[in-house]
């Protein structure tokens, strides 16, 4: 083969070969992406899930807390009726615990105190229910506690690659 030849060759090749590693580049870009998609897609419904939760968890909390209120002002005939509620809403309260306790271990990287938070704040009522007394302002400090917490733990569930 000549000089000559050589070059007209790799002149037609070198297109051809661009192409070609242009094509391999391109499906292993694409798989990349779809696994970083399938990735997010998963922390995105952890996060979403536990978000949910933690709502659910809160606003039982504040219902709990709207009916002591209330039954610290009650007579006995209300009071009864308000202890009735207070029942039903704490078994929902401390399933959500425990639904979010059981997400937690699902992702032991994820270093929390949420469980306690919510522990207290589960013991903080069940202790205000059985004296219908307490302090409302540091039940309201645990509760801003959890909060803190649940929102550290919803941001890791979207920054971890599980």
């Amino acid at each position: 083969m000549t000089l000559n030849e050589i070059k007209i060759i790799s002149e037609i090749s070198t297109p051809f070969l661009v192409f070609i590693f242009g094509i391999i580049l391109l499906r292993k870009t694409e798989q990349i992406k779809s696994s970083v998609n399938r990735s997010s897609d998963f922390s995105v419904k952890w996060a979403n899930e536990f978000f949910e939760v933690y709502r659910h968890f809160l606003n039982e909390t504040e219902e709990t807390m709207n009916l002591l209120f209330h039954l610290q002002q009650a007579d006995e005939k209300e009071g009864d009726k308000i202890v009735e509620k207070l029942r039903n809403v704490l078994v929902s309260l401390t399933k959500s615990e425990l639904h979010m306790s059981i997400m937690l271990s699902s992702f032991p990287k994820i270093e929390s105190n949420l469980n306690k938070h919510s522990h207290d704040i589960i013991v903080s009522l069940y202790e205000m229910i059985k004296t219908k007394k307490g302090n409302f302002d540091d039940l309201k400090l645990i509760v801003a506690n959890f909060s803190n917490s649940a929102r550290n733990v919803h941001g890791e569930l979207l920054k971890h690659d599980y």
